[in-house]
């Protein structure tokens, strides 16, 4: 009950700041839009040495937590980027009418006249939401989001330093470059300063010449979300499972590559929930978990799936868009999954590693994280396979193998990434005060 009640009420509340932000964009009013966001705007923890604005992002927000609980030098405050998204299409004509995207942004004289009046609106903003908030920097989770960009150049322009910690980009050890040439050749980036997961991505970011980025304004810092693994490895396993979603139906051609049998790959997909699903059916003493991500056409897609397979609920099995991924990883004995920064926090949690098999379906290895490590992973492409898998409990994974390999996804595997990532956000805050 409580739980429902609390839905209730951040739906409630989510519905009023939109219909708010809405009309303060129809009278052309600014400040009280400023006002309405902070008025949105939540706290992380209560004291820091600065107060960093976040825009939220899912699983960015793990890293902003994992950050306040094991460093804790600085306070977060978080508004949505969806009120920013809202006062973007305001003025881009509407996500349907809008032919910008984050490729074509920063072409010469496109669009400049709804950049203008976007970028003069947020700059009428700014003092209001300053004011209300007292925040010392605004920190994002990638560079590229269509409704920072006039953002962030408002931010600096006012001497407020725009931070990133880029949350992009784990794609397998050797296929960053391919991966950002392809996303990022004409992007530009608007900020003080980029903190990046691994070297690989940095060098990747970096080779991709993307505009404004160099090493002078990156650095490597970690995963701050995957210290909890680290730090906390003692024993909370429950007997459960947890499958963290792969969705390709929307972006397929794009991520997968030249050569890849889309319409295989989309009925595998299929498939491999089916045999999650079976597998809780055939096994009603295990927890199953379904994780999806959070928007509902992700948490539909699974939902038809079990209604194509199965007339009747099975009790042991959830499906859901909700449940907090670091908490289903910490209580699961496995967990399944492909393409998916979960796998990397389940390495870091000494879990047991599945992954679906699409053999020559996607000839492109760049999002098969274990390829050239197969010993730290099960590949399934069966129910007998899955079963074998699951119900096989033994494991000799060499640690030192084991912290290599990590520190080719979360840097140096330590557990004191969040330290590493303030300690950045605040020399760039003195660096600023000093100019």
């Amino acid at each position: 009950m409580k739980k429902l009640l609390k839905k209730i009420y951040i739906k409630g509340k989510s519905t009023a700041v939109s219909s708010l932000i809405v009309s303060s964009l129809f009278f052309r009013w600014p400040e009280m839009t400023a006002f309405v966001i902070a008025l949105s705007a939540n706290k992380v923890n209560k004291n820091g040495e600065y107060k960093i604005l976040c825009m939220r992002r899912s699983i960015f927000m793990d890293d902003v937590r994992a950050m306040a609980e094991y460093s804790g030098r600085l306070q977060y405050i978080v508004v949505g980027r969806d009120s920013f998204q809202k006062i973007l299409n305001f003025f881009f004509g509407g996500p349907k009418k809008r032919s910008i995207t984050e490729l074509n942004y920063h072409a010469e004289d496109f669009q400049e006249e709804a950049k203008k009046k976007y970028r003069g609106y947020l700059e009428r903003m700014l003092p209001v939401l300053k004011q209300k908030l007292q925040f010392d920097a605004v920190l994002s989770a990638n560079f590229v989001y269509l409704e920072q960009q006039e953002w962030a150049r408002v931010c600096e322009n006012a001497h407020i330093p725009f931070i990133v910690l880029f949350k992009e980009g784990f794609v397998t050890p050797g296929y960053h470059q391919e991966w950002s040439n392809k996303v990022h050749k004409t992007c530009v980036f608007t900020g003080a300063k980029m903190m990046i997961y691994n070297e690989d991505i940095r060098d990747a970011l970096i080779g991709s010449n993307i505009k404004n980025l160099s090493e002078k304004n990156t650095v490597v810092v970690g995963v701050p979300r995957m210290d909890i693994y680290i730090r906390e490895r003692q024993n909370k396993e429950k007997k459960a499972v947890t499958l963290f979603s792969a969705y390709f139906h929307d972006k397929l051609s794009f991520l997968l590559g030249a050569g890849a049998d889309l319409e295989l790959v989309a009925k595998k997909v299929d498939d491999f929930h089916a045999m999650v699903m079976r597998y809780a059916k055939n096994h009603p003493d295990t927890r199953v978990v379904i994780k999806t991500k959070l928007a509902s056409h992700f948490l539909q897609y699974v939902e038809d799936i079990f209604n194509k397979h199965f007339k009747n609920p099975i009790p042991n099995l959830m499906i859901t868009n909700t449940e907090n991924p670091t908490k289903l990883i910490q209580e699961s004995f496995a967990i399944i999954g492909f393409g998916s920064t979960t796998l990397v926090e389940a390495l870091a949690a000494h879990k047991k590693i599945l992954c679906f098999d699409f053999g020559e379906a996607i000839p492109s290895k760049s999002f098969d994280y274990f390829h050239e490590n197969p010993e730290f992973v099960e590949y399934i492409s069966s129910d007998d396979e899955l079963e074998n898998a699951l119900e096989n409990k033994k494991e000799n994974k060499d640690p030192k193998k084991m912290n290599e390999l990590l520190k080719k996804f979360i840097y140096i595997p330590d557990g004191d990434a969040s330290k590493r990532t303030e300690e950045e956000i605040i020399q760039t805050i003195l660096s600023y005060e000093r100019q």
